[in-house]
């Protein structure tokens, strides 16, 4: 039988009973019958056993709460608006998209709007600077119309620093001729 008595000792007890019939013969002048009852009691030592984990407090307080939830970056939802070369005026498909992007507004309770217009590379700097923002008060000025609060509408023009496709100087590219809107919450 073996006793652990901790994570590095161990106690042993053995009994073991020895006899010597059948050994008669071993010498005949003394015919002597052995037997014997042994009893050993050993004591193991295990050396570099890792040390008990300490016990359980006995007292226990509340878990920490968990941790804030992540502030997540508001979704946004971009529609854009192309337009004729030099330009302003919306057309049928534009006038469709902004009517779109106003129904998505009201619908899913978008209530921050930024427009921001663009052009191609034709044309002076300043005079395009000017063409991206009529661009996007156009825009704005539709949205209104539809029933947004002009209040939470925001425009700005980028002229052609902030190119869709990018080209060369004094390139006609349709797709660099917009406005962007941005709808968030």
């Amino acid at each position: 039988m073996t006793y652990k008595l901790s994570r590095a000792t161990d106690l042993q007890l053995d009994y073991r009973y020895v006899t010597t019939s059948g050994l008669e013969n071993f010498d005949a002048a003394h015919n002597v019958n052995l037997s014997s009852h042994n009893v050993m009691l050993s004591l193991r030592w295990y050396f570099d056993q890792p040390d008990a984990p300490p016990p359980p407090p006995a007292f226990v307080s509340a878990p920490p709460p968990p941790p804030p939830a992540p502030v997540l970056a508001p979704p946004v939802t971009t529609y854009i608006v192309f337009f004729d070369f030099n330009q302003s005026n919306l057309t049928e498909a534009a006038q469709s998209v902004v009517t779109e992007a106003v129904k998505v507004a009201k619908t899913n309770g978008f209530v921050k709007v930024q427009i921001v217009g663009h052009t191609d590379t034709v044309g002076s700097d300043k005079y395009n600077m000017k063409l991206s923002v009529q661009r996007a008060q156009t825009v704005k000025d539709e949205m209104v119309r539809d029933g947004l609060d002009g209040g939470t509408i925001g425009i700005d023009g980028k002229g052609f620093h902030d190119l869709l496709v990018a080209t060369g100087p004094g390139v006609r590219e349709p797709q660099n001729r917009r406005a962007v809107i941005d709808l968030g919450r």
